[in-house]
């Protein structure tokens, strides 16, 4: 299907060339370290030198006018193709600016995605620019032959792969980058020669992310029944995995520099590892649980449920104490990183939690923002005024309850068929709960945990607007948009848990409909509960593919509800 052509009407950057770029360096560059600007570089030098990489940069540290920075976008795009795919042109000043586009590209606009292209390109210019293969053949010494390639060209080429497989993972379009034998090698140099202060974070992000990305290989392998015959996951047991994985991430934390360890940022991705590690089963796997004689409630895979909510607890303890004010300007990885955990919650509140959804204060309270008790008032200063950023520290406001929080109307919620009329889903859901309540402390607060992050969302949303450049004070931001997409959820959820206490208060648990033997009536119970977890998000007539609770491979989290009706 065609879309309209991008809106390039975008008024010129909102702040001069040297500020922009001193925002990169102070706020953007420490959570992007794969490219690095050294202070002694001016704007008008970058701009000489690489052009395309300060025109990224001019770009992605727009915040205060975000047409301006989807505008920007188009041009660029327009250079990528004429340079890339015309000219045939090769040079690390391209390379850098794709991965600074890539690692900020929430912002830019979803109506026109393009971020499985881009991480294409990248992924293209770092083999035709022999970034992913030492320079010389070790053994044989040539003074006169190429030399080793500089740390700029070895942090793209880890920054290449950290993006390929934050996308694959976060997208589940692409498949990432091999983690070869040099890359891990360009780590080693870089840590060696630490010349900068990045780089050592650059290292452990890398690591992160390729345990990251070997635990949801092997949640992928789990999932497809069809392969594990034919795979190394079936020679081993889960328990083996899981055990060794905890143990590498322990190991990683325990090397930690006490700096990093004390970014809340930077431990966000260890929180990510350990909740793909143990995050809740998914909808296929409810029917085999609500089996009668079922052996997957037995003791372990009731010691998997409660390592699930204490993962889940402890990522959304830790994101809650993360200033408000550092919200902006986080990475598409942090980003994804988010809607994952979201997602990971909603689906554990479905199958073990529905009645609490409805119980309201006192289920297992989370003693989230214990630190953030007062209100941000500003997200940063005009830097014509200030130096600095001016990013304020006090963060917002936390909701008390379930009921403090207003919850206004949503117009974009499309009126839903009755998905309800037959009742095999909640029949295999309360099946389940009435076993697991027999286990004490299992249900979390996810209305509680859901509110105060809205209320977060929404705060950010609204620090943006006012350090909006005047035209823009009112524009819909990306933050704004998820704080409606929070509150979609949350209806989903209790409209989920009134349905099952609805439809079950009239059943029998044993009184299953007869017409079909009990391994197709839970195949069927599983299509459907499948199907109900899917969208939460989606409006009018846009349709997301795939289970939400499952991935993040749709763009409508990251794009405003204008662009929702795009058929994809």
């Amino acid at each position: 299907m065609s879309v309209p052509p991008c809106d390039r009407r975008g008024t010129s950057p909102p702040d001069t060339d040297d500020n922009l770029l001193d925002l990169y360096r102070r706020e953007l560059m420490p959570l992007n370290p794969f490219v690095v600007v050294p202070p002694t570089i001016n704007a008008a030098g970058l701009a000489e030198t690489k052009p395309f990489l300060m025109a990224a940069i001019k770009t992605v540290a727009s915040f205060r006018s975000l047409r301006s920075m989807r505008a920007q976008t188009y041009y660029l795009m327009k250079h990528l193709s004429d340079h890339i795919l015309i000219r045939s042109e090769r040079s690390l000043d391209l390379l850098q600016g794709l991965i600074v586009i890539i690692s900020w590209y929430q912002y830019h606009c979803f109506i026109h995605a393009q971020l499985s292209n881009l991480v294409g390109l990248a992924t293209s210019l770092i083999s035709d620019m022999g970034l992913t293969r030492p320079k010389y053949i070790p053994g044989q010494f040539d003074p006169n032959g190429p030399k080793a390639h500089t740390a700029d060209e070895k942090r793209a080429f880890a920054g290449v792969w950290f993006n390929s497989s934050v996308v694959s993972i976060g997208f589940g379009r692409i498949d990432s980058l091999r983690f070869s034998k040099y890359l891990q090698q360009c780590l080693r140099d870089l840590e060696d020669a630490n010349e900068e202060e990045t780089d050592i974070d650059l290292v452990h992000l890398v690591r992160i992310q390729y345990l990251t990305d070997r635990i949801n290989s092997l949640k992928e392998m789990d999932r497809a029944d069809s392969i594990l015959d034919n795979t190394p996951l079936h020679l081993m047991s889960k328990t083996t995995y899981i055990n060794s994985y905890q143990t590498e991430i322990n190991q990683i934390q325990e090397r930690l520099p006490l700096r990093l360890k004390m970014n809340k940022i930077f431990m966000t991705n260890l929180y990510t590892a350990t909740l793909r590690l143990y995050e809740p089963p998914d909808g296929n796997k409810i029917p085999s649980l609500a089996e009668p004689q079922s052996t997957d409630t037995s003791s372990s895979a009731l010691e998997d449920i409660y390592q699930s909510r204490n993962a889940l607890l402890a990522w959304f303890e830790h994101w809650l104490s993360v200033s408000v004010s550092s919200y902006y300007r986080q990475t598409l990885s942090t980003c994804t990183q988010l809607i994952y955990a979201i997602s990971m919650l909603g689906r554990y509140a479905k199958f073990i939690n529905s009645k609490a959804l409805k119980k309201g204060p006192g289920v297992t309270s989370l003693g989230v923002g214990a630190n953030n008790s007062q209100r941000e008032t500003a997200l940063f200063v005009e830097p014509q005024r200030s130096s600095t950023s001016g990013l304020t520290s006090p963060a917002t406001t936390i909701a008390e309850s379930p009921s403090s929080v207003e919850k206004e109307p949503c117009p974009f919620v499309p009126k839903r068929a009755d998905e309800w009329s037959n009742p095999r889903i909640p029949d295999a859901v309360a099946s389940l709960q009435e076993r697991l309540d027999k286990e004490p402390g299992l249900e979390i607060d996810v209305t509680r945990i859901l509110s105060t992050l809205r209320t977060r969302v929404q705060q950010v949303g609204g620090l943006m607007q006012q350090a909006a450049v005047p035209e823009e004070s009112k524009d819909s931001n990306l933050w704004v948009t998820s704080a409606l997409k929070i509150l979609m959820i949350q209806e989903k959820l209790e409209y989920w848990a009134n349905s099952v206490l609805q439809k079950t208060a009239s059943l029998s648990l044993n009184d299953r409909p007869g017409d079909q033997a009990p391994d197709q009536f839970y195949q069927n119970g599983a299509n459907q509960y499948n199907q109900d977890m899917v969208d939460f998000g989606s409006s009018m007539a846009f349709q997301w593919t795939g289970d939400l609770m499952h991935s993040t491979e749709n763009f409508g989290w990251l794009n405003d509800y204008g662009d929702w009706n795009i058929q994809q």
